[in-house]
Protein backbone atom coordinates (compact mmCIF):
# COMPACT_ATOMS: atom_id res chain seq x y z
CA UNK A 1 0.00 0.00 0.00
CA UNK A 2 1.41 3.36 -1.06
CA UNK A 3 0.61 6.39 1.05
CA UNK A 4 1.61 9.90 0.25
CA UNK A 5 3.54 12.05 2.66
CA UNK A 6 2.06 15.28 4.03
CA UNK A 7 4.58 17.30 1.99
CA UNK A 8 3.51 15.55 -1.21
CA UNK A 9 -0.17 16.14 -0.43
CA UNK A 10 0.61 19.82 0.23
CA UNK A 11 2.43 20.15 -3.13
CA UNK A 12 -0.49 18.50 -4.90
CA UNK A 13 -2.92 20.88 -3.16
CA UNK A 14 -0.83 23.90 -4.22
CA UNK A 15 -0.72 22.65 -7.81
CA UNK A 16 -4.51 22.36 -7.85
CA UNK A 17 -4.86 25.89 -6.40
CA UNK A 18 -2.48 27.26 -9.04
CA UNK A 19 -4.48 25.59 -11.81
CA UNK A 20 -7.70 27.07 -10.38
CA UNK A 21 -6.09 30.52 -10.23
CA UNK A 22 -5.00 30.22 -13.87
CA UNK A 23 -8.54 29.29 -14.90
CA UNK A 24 -9.93 32.25 -12.94
CA UNK A 25 -7.45 34.53 -14.70
CA UNK A 26 -8.72 33.49 -18.14
CA UNK A 27 -12.18 34.84 -17.40
CA UNK A 28 -10.72 38.15 -16.20
CA UNK A 29 -8.57 38.40 -19.32
CA UNK A 30 -11.57 37.86 -21.60
CA UNK A 31 -13.85 40.24 -19.67
CA UNK A 32 -11.40 43.13 -19.38
CA UNK A 33 -10.21 42.66 -22.98
CA UNK A 34 -13.82 43.07 -24.12
CA UNK A 35 -14.20 46.25 -22.05
CA UNK A 36 -10.90 47.61 -23.32
CA UNK A 37 -11.80 47.05 -26.97
CA UNK A 38 -15.34 48.36 -26.53
CA UNK A 39 -14.28 51.48 -24.64
CA UNK A 40 -11.50 52.22 -27.14
CA UNK A 41 -13.94 51.97 -30.01
CA UNK A 42 -16.58 54.08 -28.22
CA UNK A 43 -13.98 56.73 -27.32
CA UNK A 44 -13.01 57.00 -31.00
CA UNK A 45 -16.68 57.10 -32.02
CA UNK A 46 -17.41 59.73 -29.37
CA UNK A 47 -14.63 61.99 -30.61
CA UNK A 48 -15.67 61.63 -34.26
CA UNK A 49 -19.38 62.22 -33.64
CA UNK A 50 -19.34 64.78 -30.83
CA UNK A 51 -15.92 66.39 -30.53
CA UNK A 52 -16.36 66.39 -26.74
CA UNK A 53 -12.82 66.13 -25.33
CA UNK A 54 -13.57 65.28 -21.71
CA UNK A 55 -16.17 62.60 -22.53
CA UNK A 56 -13.68 61.06 -24.95
CA UNK A 57 -10.93 61.23 -22.31
CA UNK A 58 -13.19 59.51 -19.76
CA UNK A 59 -13.82 56.63 -22.13
CA UNK A 60 -10.14 56.41 -23.06
CA UNK A 61 -9.29 56.35 -19.34
CA UNK A 62 -11.63 53.38 -18.89
CA UNK A 63 -10.03 51.62 -21.87
CA UNK A 64 -6.52 52.09 -20.46
CA UNK A 65 -7.63 50.86 -17.04
CA UNK A 66 -9.28 47.81 -18.61
CA UNK A 67 -6.15 46.98 -20.60
CA UNK A 68 -4.07 47.39 -17.43
CA UNK A 69 -6.35 44.88 -15.70
CA UNK A 70 -5.77 42.47 -18.61
CA UNK A 71 -2.01 42.80 -18.13
CA UNK A 72 -2.36 42.26 -14.39
CA UNK A 73 -4.51 39.15 -14.97
CA UNK A 74 -1.88 37.76 -17.35
CA UNK A 75 0.72 38.38 -14.61
CA UNK A 76 -1.39 36.34 -12.16
CA UNK A 77 -3.36 39.10 -10.41
CA UNK A 78 -6.90 38.80 -11.80
CA UNK A 79 -9.43 41.36 -10.61
CA UNK A 80 -10.45 41.57 -7.73
CA UNK A 81 -7.39 39.72 -6.34
CA UNK A 82 -5.10 42.69 -6.98
CA UNK A 83 -2.02 43.76 -5.08
CA UNK A 84 -2.49 46.99 -3.10
CA UNK A 85 -0.48 48.96 -5.68
CA UNK A 86 -2.82 47.78 -8.43
CA UNK A 87 -5.86 48.95 -6.49
CA UNK A 88 -4.43 52.48 -6.72
CA UNK A 89 -4.58 52.23 -10.53
CA UNK A 90 -8.13 50.90 -10.47
CA UNK A 91 -9.32 53.43 -7.90
CA UNK A 92 -7.75 56.40 -9.68
CA UNK A 93 -9.35 55.41 -12.97
CA UNK A 94 -12.70 54.69 -11.33
CA UNK A 95 -12.67 58.26 -9.98
CA UNK A 96 -11.09 59.99 -12.97
CA UNK A 97 -13.45 58.73 -15.71
CA UNK A 98 -16.67 59.98 -14.04
CA UNK A 99 -14.87 63.22 -13.15
CA UNK A 100 -14.14 63.77 -16.86
CA UNK A 101 -17.84 63.27 -17.63
CA UNK A 102 -18.81 65.74 -14.91
CA UNK A 103 -16.37 68.30 -16.31
CA UNK A 104 -17.77 67.74 -19.79
CA UNK A 105 -21.31 68.37 -18.59
CA UNK A 106 -20.19 71.75 -17.24
CA UNK A 107 -17.84 72.85 -20.04
CA UNK A 108 -20.00 71.88 -23.04
CA UNK A 109 -23.40 72.13 -21.42
CA UNK A 110 -25.47 72.58 -24.62
CA UNK A 111 -23.99 69.55 -26.40
CA UNK A 112 -24.21 67.52 -23.19
CA UNK A 113 -27.92 68.35 -22.88
CA UNK A 114 -28.52 67.34 -26.50
CA UNK A 115 -26.71 64.05 -25.87
CA UNK A 116 -28.82 63.48 -22.74
CA UNK A 117 -32.04 64.02 -24.71
CA UNK A 118 -30.76 61.66 -27.42
CA UNK A 119 -30.04 58.97 -24.77
CA UNK A 120 -33.55 58.98 -23.27
CA UNK A 121 -34.83 56.05 -25.32
CA UNK A 122 -31.59 54.10 -25.75
CA UNK A 123 -31.02 50.68 -24.23
CA UNK A 124 -27.98 48.62 -23.19
CA UNK A 125 -27.56 47.16 -26.68
CA UNK A 126 -27.41 50.68 -28.12
CA UNK A 127 -24.67 51.53 -25.64
CA UNK A 128 -22.66 48.38 -26.42
CA UNK A 129 -22.90 49.00 -30.16
CA UNK A 130 -22.17 52.74 -29.93
CA UNK A 131 -25.56 53.87 -31.21
CA UNK A 132 -26.05 55.96 -28.08
CA UNK A 133 -23.64 58.64 -29.33
CA UNK A 134 -25.33 61.32 -31.46
CA UNK A 135 -23.81 63.13 -34.43
CA UNK A 136 -23.46 66.62 -32.89
CA UNK A 137 -19.87 67.52 -33.75
CA UNK A 138 -20.56 70.06 -36.49
CA UNK A 139 -23.86 71.38 -35.18
CA UNK A 140 -24.09 74.80 -33.64
CA UNK A 141 -25.89 73.87 -30.44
Amino acid sequence: MVTSSPARRERKSQQLENEDAKEDGHGAIILWSFFSIQLSWVALTCWRRTGLPFATAGMACGAVMSMSLVVLAVMGQPFPDLAPESWVLFGASALLAPLFLLIESRVNHAKWQEWSRYMEHKNVWDIITGRHIPQIRDRAV
